[in-house]
């Protein structure tokens, strides 16, 4: 949690996101191994007490904001200004990007179904990118990435893999064997 608070500081929006989903990750899979291992009232304590620090953390910023209490409107002023900007809600601007390859590969059958072959990913996008204000050498998303290169013959064959590694990881939990389990899925989710 430290290390996460910290992370706010980098600026990067990036980071906070996945570092927020392995976290999430994280307390669910402990949430779900205590329940494995019968221990209900440590889990539902568990529950409870994230629930409650939560809710007292967005109570505390929300009444400290409202009554101008220094230190939280200084955080709430440096959030607004250096983590929610450069149109945090479409991931900086890369929404554009991602419709411009959509385009890229829909305009042809052939291109849909195949894309545009191994590496061909940079080139596209760079001949392409003089629509935006600057130059764009990648599609800021893997997913994208192997959609131009692949089409949805290459989604299909990479789906295939993320269903069999998670698949993988479910094995190693119903054979109990929790850390493991944790440790593949957090190094997998990053």
């Amino acid at each position: 949690l430290v290390f996460f608070l910290a992370m706010i500081f980098t600026l990067c929006n990036t980071t906070l996101l996945i570092s927020a989903i392995v976290i999430f990750c994280y307390v669910v899979a402990r949430i779900v191994v205590n329940y494995i291992n019968h221990h209900y009232i440590k889990a539902s304590l568990f529950i409870f007490l994230i629930i409650t620090f939560v809710v007292a953390l967005l109570v505390v910023y929300l009444i400290g904001v409202s009554k101008g209490w220094p230190i939280l409107v200084s955080f709430d002023n440096f959030l607004k200004q250096y983590i929610f900007t450069n149109n945090f809600g479409t991931f900086s601007n890369r929404k554009e990007i991602w419709d411009w390859v959509i385009y890229l590969v829909s305009r042809d059958p052939l291109r849909l179904i195949f894309g545009y072959g191994y590496g061909a990913s940079s080139k596209a996008i760079l001949v392409y990118s003089s629509i935006f204000d600057r130059v764009i050498r990648t599609c800021h998303s893997g997913y994208f990435e192997i959609f131009l290169m692949g089409g949805i013959t290459g989604l299909v064959f990479y789906a295939a893999g993320i269903i069999f590694g998670f698949y993988a990881i479910i094995r190693l939990f119903i054979k109990k064997y929790y850390r493991f389990a944790l440790l593949y899925l957090l190094i997998y989710l990053a």
